[in-house]
């Protein structure tokens, strides 16, 4: 058998380890830990309308694009609204701050069309907004509909002399 010199041997042995680090570091396959599956957008809530009915606000509104039944069960509705005084002047740019009022859970409409009813005190201009939501995970908010409530008269006002 043929004598291999040092410095071949020492070279074929750097080489080697070398090729097994660069395949190590970039060939396994793996390039970043493991993402879950994407879940499909979550349809916006279009067409918010608002009604006054005494000193309550009726809300309605549909989803841009019917939502599977798969989907449905997991699905709820979480109306926001933002509050001021009506002695307070609107600021037109100004960020409204929205708190939840309450959640929705979904249900198949008749005729695509879904509703809720908040109350409403007197004396304030109260602004709402709907979105879908599976647990945390929420669509776009809808567009905004502004509610004003008269301030109540008091009694002493409604006498007269």
């Amino acid at each position: 058998m043929p004598s291999v010199p040092r410095s071949t041997l020492v070279r074929i042995l750097v080489a080697g380890a070398v090729s097994q680090l660069a395949i190590g570091l970039i060939g396994c396959g793996i390039k970043a830990p493991p993402v879950p599956a994407r879940m499909p957008p979550v349809p916006a809530v279009v067409a918010l309308e608002g009604s006054l009915e005494e000193m309550t606000a009726r809300l309605t509104w549909r989803l841009a694009e019917p939502l599977p039944l798969a989907r449905a069960e997991n699905a709820a509705f979480g109306i926001f609204r933002s509050q001021s005084a009506l002695d307070q002047a609107a600021c037109k740019g100004c960020p409204l701050v929205f708190e939840s009022v309450m959640t929705m859970r979904y249900v198949e409409p008749e005729q695509g069309l879904f509703s809720a009813t908040v109350p409403l005190e007197p004396g304030y201009r109260y602004t709402f907004k709907v979105q879908l939501e599976f647990g945390r995970v929420a669509g776009p908010g809808s567009n905004l509909v502004t509610i004003e409530t008269m301030p109540s008269e008091p009694a002493e006002r409604l006498k007269q002399p």
